[in-house]
């Protein structure tokens, strides 16, 4: 498998966006950062059990071996999810007499997404067009190469696969 990128960019930062599905990726990467401190100052161990999977995953990705992207660190989510809780609480912990409105304020940052439902409409479910696709893996075909399409895929390589000879 291969990593996303050789080199850091913002869809890097994708991790806290994708699959964890914050909005506000910023804050949720601070309280990630604090929470992983504070479990590494607090509890070593429980810091160790939460964070050394991620760890894996990041090195296995460097040396080509697993692709750090997106569906592929959904197995990851819920220990993030810890380490980010822990980090929220120690957040709000240190506001002080300001706890009140910071953890509400914590709170609707990593919890609410208000723009979830504008997002499909920014970018809307459109129909998939599979000829292009068929045509190129038709044109790219060797005489002895097995073709493998997914299941969903099914009807319409049923429909359209006898016009590409990918019967």
């Amino acid at each position: 498998a291969i990593s996303p990128d050789p080199e850091m960019d913002d869809d890097d930062l994708d991790m806290f966006n994708d699959p964890l599905g914050f909005y506000f990726v910023g804050v949720a990467i601070l309280a990630f950062v604090v929470g992983a401190a504070v479990l590494i100052m607090r509890r070593t161990e429980l810091a160790i059990l939460l964070l050394m999977p991620s760890v894996v995953a990041l090195v296995a990705s460097a040396i080509q071996a697993y692709p750090f992207y997106r569906r592929f660190l959904l197995f990851l989510s819920p220990l993030e999810f810890i380490v980010i809780a822990v980090g929220a609480h120690a957040i709000v912990a240190g506001l002080g007499d300001a706890r009140p409105v910071g953890a509400a304020t914590i709170a609707a940052l990593l919890l609410l997404n208000p723009y979830a439902p504008l997002d499909v409409m920014r970018r809307p479910i459109s129909r998939v067009e599979m000829r292009p696709a068929l045509a190129y893996v038709a044109e790219q075909r060797a005489g002895t190469d097995f073709v493998y399409f997914p299941y969903g895929a099914e009807p319409v390589v049923k429909y359209y696969g006898p016009r590409f000879h990918l019967d």
